[in-house]
């Protein structure tokens, strides 16, 4: 390691007790972690396990995570030391798991989940940490076992649970305010049975 009028300055690198490895590389400016950052697995290639960058001693940019074998795990992206951006997860396989976002380190946009077919396991739909849009899971046939719709985290419109099969099994129904106006449950048959009956207002003559 290196120092400037007492202060660490410059690359500093440590290596593991045992080999000749590095165990980690960073980057100073007069005391204050700038730059790279780098963890390395503990094996014969010495592979990367994290690599992150600092700006003032707060994480910026991009910080990549990896398998012991050097292949991408989860990449997220930073702001000012907090998640501003997107963040993506990979199985073993390379294959696509997560794909969500923040904004200012709140859930913001669409965040899909996916099985290993690669098909659409969950769906969420946020702005600024609050929910607003469609809310769903499937299972790994496309078959809808929950649906749900917001409004700035006030929950509007149908709200369904499915059966495995798909069939209805709860329904609750909300107006633009959030109020429930309608809620009713199926058996496994499909006999519904109301627990709060929407009343039709009768039209004048």
């Amino acid at each position: 390691m290196y120092y400037l009028s007492g202060k660490l300055d410059g690359e500093i690198t440590y290596y593991y007790d045992s080999t000749n490895n590095k165990a980690q590389q960073e980057l100073f400016k007069e005391g204050i972690r700038n730059g790279k950052s780098i963890e390395f697995e503990n094996n014969t290639t010495n592979d990367t396990l994290i690599y992150t960058t600092f700006k003032n001693n707060k994480l910026d940019g991009i910080k990549k995570e990896f398998y012991p074998n050097n292949k991408i795990w989860r990449i997220i992206e930073y702001k000012n030391g907090i998640q501003n951006g997107t963040q993506k997860k990979y199985s073993l396989e390379g294959k696509i798991e997560m794909e969500i976002s923040f904004k200012n380190g709140k859930k913001d946009g669409v965040w899909h989940y996916y099985f290993d077919s690669g098909l659409e396991a969950k769906l969420e739909n946020w702005s600024e940490g609050l929910k607003n849009g469609e809310f769903k899971i499937m299972d790994e046939k496309g078959i809808i076992k929950m649906q749900e719709f917001y409004k700035i985290n006030i929950p509007i419109d149908k709200h369904i649970q499915n059966y495995p099969d798909g069939k209805p099994k709860h329904i609750t129904i909300y107006d633009k305010k959030g109020i429930i106006i309608e809620e009713l449950s199926f058996d496994e048959f499909g006999s519904k049975k109301y627990i709060i009956k929407q009343v039709e207002k009768k039209k004048k003559n």
